[in-house]
């Protein structure tokens, strides 16, 4: 339960109205790093909420890209209401059918038929960690767990954004032995962390398991 979303509940309820009159809607919303403003047009489809932080977010689609999008709801200071949406039903429809796909909020590679492939490798004692296995099967949607190995798993998926999948990989470091991601950037973001964490609190590197 979190109280603070009483702040959000009137910009909820105009976006809920235009979700349920299929309208567009104007959006002025304020950047959470700073304290500048932008303004945009979209469709609202849906409202996200984040089962590790309580927060909640809002996918709209806009029409002018022709792609998804998200914003923070505590970040959306002002709703106008615009006219109907035609093809409210067909884009809901094709939300539905990429939300799998999205980790998080993300929809960065949406639309373009492109998507992030992650392969986490694990050591799972077979005998006293079966919890993490199920873990696994309950944490990680539409993921594959394979054992390729006694005590050895492999967890593979395909999302928009790996980015997104960071801290819930990171939850699991003691047991990796080594991540694979098609998106170089996230791949090296997650050894560079590990570099800052060895360095920070003294442990050789060549010793340490990841």
């Amino acid at each position: 339960s979190f109280f603070v979303h009483t702040l959000e509940d009137e910009i909820l309820l105009s976006l809920l109205s235009a979700m349920h009159d299929h309208k567009a809607v104007f959006l002025r919303i304020k950047s959470t790093k700073s304290e500048n403003f932008r303004e945009t047009e979209g469709v609202p489809l849906k409202i996200f909420i984040s089962t590790r932080t309580g927060r909640r977010f809002l996918c709209l689609y806009l029409p002018r890209s022709r792609r998804f999008a998200s914003a923070r709801l505590d970040a959306i200071k002002e709703v106008k209401l615009k006219e109907p949406f035609s093809d409210y039903s067909k884009v809901k429809e094709k939300l539905e059918k990429n939300k799998d796909l999205v980790w998080g909020v993300s929809f960065q590679n949406c639309g373009h038929r492109h998507l992030e492939r992650v392969k986490l490798t694990l050591h799972i004692d077979e005998n006293s960690e079966g919890f993490i296995l199920n873990r696994l099967k309950r944490e990680g949607r539409s993921g594959t767990i394979s054992r390729i190995a006694p005590d050895t798993f492999t967890y593979e998926t395909q999302v928009f954004d790996a980015n997104e999948m960071l801290p819930w990989i990171r939850t699991f470091i003691g047991r990796i032995l080594s991540l694979e991601c098609t998106a170089e950037s996230v791949e090296k973001r997650f050894y560079d962390d590990l570099e800052t964490m060895y360095h920070m609190y003294g442990i050789d590197e060549n010793c340490a398991d990841a």
